[in-house]
């Protein structure tokens, strides 16, 4: 029978191996929004998603912007933004006054020669947690001071112990929700509700500091299995409770390809992201990837890891797609 409370994973008197760090919770709520545009030819996609940036770049937007491509199989791509806001208030006073709500909502969006989405996700510090290498912060760890070393981390179960909320509540799905897919008018946009404690995460890899032969030894040992992964996820995904996924390279405002990429995965449930995490062999692959690195590296690597997991409450999340691809996001799971 399980127990009322969860109970920490971490082994007794734990010293992880190596140091990371982790944001200090942020006072109130933080959105994230991922705002897009997808169109078969990747130079229109980044014309669309130059619409969104003219938006994201005015007084008074979000504190941190990352821009990404992204494609789904060999035919459509996905130039997005990741921004990040000081709760639903900074992103609704945002979205009125540099005018991208009017614009999102106009039905000229449904005429454009690109698709758009936008997943929107608002949470209260205890149901997010993220994890850094290094005291360099990335995604909604930016604005915020970095606590670490922390003991929380390189123990499986690490990541629920690093949620606020989940020394309480188990995080469970409730098995009576679904997706739900509601098409509203005109057709062409669909919304799609996703269930309590829907939860996301975003793991990224920065190679900026790496020189050439550290970059050519990760291209030929963890690179292919990161994919291979994320194929499965993306694809075979839906059968171990992953509901949609994404391998993204970042890039300048202007589209230039960084050393950076980042993966982003919305699974059914944190149990479900937990499970895969620890015992499927796709990700066991990356996980072992990056230990055979580090030995052909002599354990020098200026490689940086992190992620974010976010845990959805009921309310305030929005999931939107614009004439899309119906392998999009969470668009086309219940046809």
């Amino acid at each position: 029978m399980k127990p009322e409370k969860p109970v920490s994973a971490m082994p007794e008197n734990w010293e992880p191996p190596v140091p990371a760090w982790s944001a200090l919770p942020r006072a109130g709520k933080t959105t994230i929004a991922y705002l897009a545009a997808q169109h078969g030819d990747k130079a229109m996609a980044l014309q669309g998603l130059s619409a969104i940036r003219n938006f994201l770049e005015v007084q008074g937007g979000p504190y941190h912007v990352d821009y990404a491509l992204s494609t789904i199989g060999a035919d459509v791509t996905d130039a997005f933004a990741v921004a990040y806001f000081h709760g639903p208030e900074h992103f609704a006073a945002w979205s009125e006054q540099s005018g991208f709500g009017a614009w999102w909502s106009s039905d000229a969006r449904l005429s454009d020669a690109s698709g758009y989405w936008q997943e929107r996700l608002t949470l209260p510090a205890e149901r997010m947690e993220s994890l850094h290498s290094s005291n360099v912060p990335d995604g909604h760890a930016h604005g915020v001071d970095l606590r670490g070393p922390i003991r929380e981390h390189n123990y499986w179960g690490g990541m629920r112990d690093r949620i606020e909320l989940s020394k309480d509540d188990w995080l469970e799905t409730p098995l009576s929700q679904v997706l739900d897919r509601q098409v509203i008018t005109p057709a062409s946009r669909v919304v799609v509700k996703a269930p309590l404690n829907f939860c996301i995460i975003r793991s990224g890899q920065d190679l900026s500091d790496s020189g050439e032969e550290e970059r050519a030894v990760y291209a030929e040992i963890v690179k292919p299995n990161l994919i291979a992964g994320m194929d499965f996820l993306a694809q075979q995904g839906l059968e171990i409770g992953c509901a949609a996924a994404r391998y993204a390279v970042e890039i300048t405002p202007d589209g230039t390809p960084l050393a950076r990429t980042f993966g982003n995965c919305l699974f059914v449930s944190m149990k479900h992201l937990e499970d895969w995490s620890k015992s499927h062999p796709t990700h066991l692959s990356i996980f072992g990837s990056f230990f055979k690195m580090l030995k052909a590296r002599n354990n020098q690597i200026s490689l940086r890891l992190w992620h974010e997991v976010v845990v959805l409450p009921n309310d305030e999340q929005h999931f939107e797609y614009l004439n899309c691809h119906p392998r999009t996001g969470l668009s086309g799971l219940f046809q």
